[in-house]
């Protein structure tokens, strides 16, 4: 029998503990606990999984200058979720942390054989709305726009771009967007 993504999904939601909680304006991340990560090694079966933006585990490694303990846990993912399930993220919104996190994840990518794909995260639609979202943010964590300690996302890259845009980000990584092009395929022929 055939497991749902989203079978999968509700079974780890129920047994997690609560991984993000929402405190005095502030929402609080959480790192992937052992907790979770066994959840994940039990409830995987129709996932895919992807190292995620600066502040996942691996990419927070990375700038820290820490390669080997990001690929030690590239490789428990990639033996939790498999060979075809797993895959080094990248990123540019033009914060320069990232383009440190890009070179070890190109590196990585060769020396464990885990593929990459390239993603652009998106907390509004257009360009054009980057002051509209900074100004939402502000409203959400009670803050002023002319606060200077206040959440804010650097660099103003946050909106969904063309398959165009995003080549032109990553003229050195093309087989990072023909992957995520081969898992559409693969996600619409199952």
């Amino acid at each position: 029998m055939r497991v749902s993504s989203r079978d999968t999904i509700k079974k780890i939601y129920r047994d997690a503990p609560s991984p993000i909680t929402y405190r005095a304006g502030k929402f609080r991340q959480i790192c992937i606990s052992n907790c979770l990560k066994q959840l994940l090694e039990q409830y995987h079966e129709g996932l895919i999984c992807l190292s995620a933006c600066l502040a996942g585990e691996i990419p927070m490694y990375l700038s820290r200058g820490m390669y080997e303990e990001a690929c030690k846990s590239a490789q428990k993912y990639r033996d939790i979720f498999g060979p075809d399930n797993f895959f080094l993220e990248l990123q540019d919104h033009g914060i320069p942390a990232q383009r440190t996190v890009n070179q070890g994840l190109m590196r990585m990518s060769q020396e464990l054989q885990i593929p990459l794909v390239a993603t652009n995260d998106c907390h509004y639609i257009y360009k054009e709305d980057v002051e509209s979202h900074d100004i939402l943010l502000c409203i959400q964590t009670g803050k002023k726009v002319t606060d200077e300690n206040r959440m804010r996302y650097e660099g103003g890259q946050f909106y969904v771009k063309s398959e165009e845009e995003m080549r032109a980000l990553f003229p050195y990584a093309q087989e990072a967007l023909d992957t995520q092009n081969a898992q559409k395929s693969k996600k619409h022929n199952n």
